[in-house]
């Protein structure tokens, strides 16, 4: 259950993201972009506290141990979530970086 609410909420999300916010295609401001980033980091970085209610509540299975891993705690998740979380995000600027760079050497 708590899997497909999970999935009901990213699939909100996403339709209110492509639906309803950019559904005309219009270039975005550097306050607009900034604004949108900071929200959907507040966001991304909020939901700490829900993996930490979860696995501290035991609820839907989380934290049970599989494959002979001990169970996960709600801090213990709460890290895990947040440094994957960070690892995740910072890759994707690295990502920025490395287009960038190719467009500068192709002339793009």
């Amino acid at each position: 259950m708590i899997w497909a609410s999970f999935f009901v909420i990213v699939l909100t999300l996403l339709a209110l993201d492509l639906g309803v916010f950019h559904r005309q295609s219009r270039e975005l401001s550097i306050a607009q972009a900034t604004r949108a980033t900071i929200g959907w980091i507040v966001l991304g970085v909020s939901f700490t506290v829900v993996v930490y209610g979860v696995y501290e509540a035991h609820i839907g299975g989380a934290g049970i141990g599989a494959y002979g891993v001990r169970e996960l705690n709600g801090q213990e998740a709460a890290v895990l979530y947040l440094s994957a979380y960070l690892v995740e995000k910072s890759l994707s600027v690295d990502n920025i970086f490395v287009i960038a760079m190719v467009f500068t050497y192709f002339r793009v």
